[in-house]
């Protein structure tokens, strides 16, 4: 992942989370953005051993982004969601993930960003928004969702 700043983003989602919230926040919905925390990290080292291990065995990746048909698609199992997202993050660098919002209902994180970046190997820049759905499942990821714009 080509971030421009990974650990301000990470502390973003934090940080939003905090400031969204208009009741009491409870511990387990602090582990549940800890959670997303910790796969982002892993995205951000390249380290996708880690974040397998984060996953359960039938975790399913759905991606819906018309506007970037490379992406688009649903993969189920571990190991092929793992190489669907190491693939994705290969395609694009330099980007600039802004959070706007990160939502916890029940044993699903929702976050919400607008991002820059280039499309590689040619350097294309893009802007887009993006809304991916974590739930989880006896604390490993079971369902990622997202709709990219």
């Amino acid at each position: 992942m080509g971030l421009s700043d990974g650990n301000a983003f990470l502390d973003q989602l934090v940080t939003i989370f905090r400031l969204g919230s208009t009741a009491p926040i409870s511990v387990e919905h602090e582990e549940l953005v800890g959670r997303v925390q910790a796969l982002y990290a892993c995205i951000i080292r390249g380290d996708f051993a880690a974040l397998g291990e984060l996953m359960t065995e039938d975790v399913c990746l759905d991606i819906d982004a018309p506007s970037m048909p490379a992406f688009h698609g649903t993969t189920h199992g571990r190991a092929e969601v793992l190489a669907v997202i190491e693939r994705n993050f290969a395609q694009v660098g330099e980007q600039v993930p802004k959070v706007h919002e990160v939502v916890v209902q029940g044993e699903t994180v929702v976050v919400l960003c607008r991002e820059s970046g280039q499309v590689m190997p040619d350097g294309q820049p893009y802007v887009l928004s993006w809304l991916q759905f974590f739930t989880f499942r006896e604390g490993r990821l079971s369902l990622i969702r997202e709709r990219i714009s």
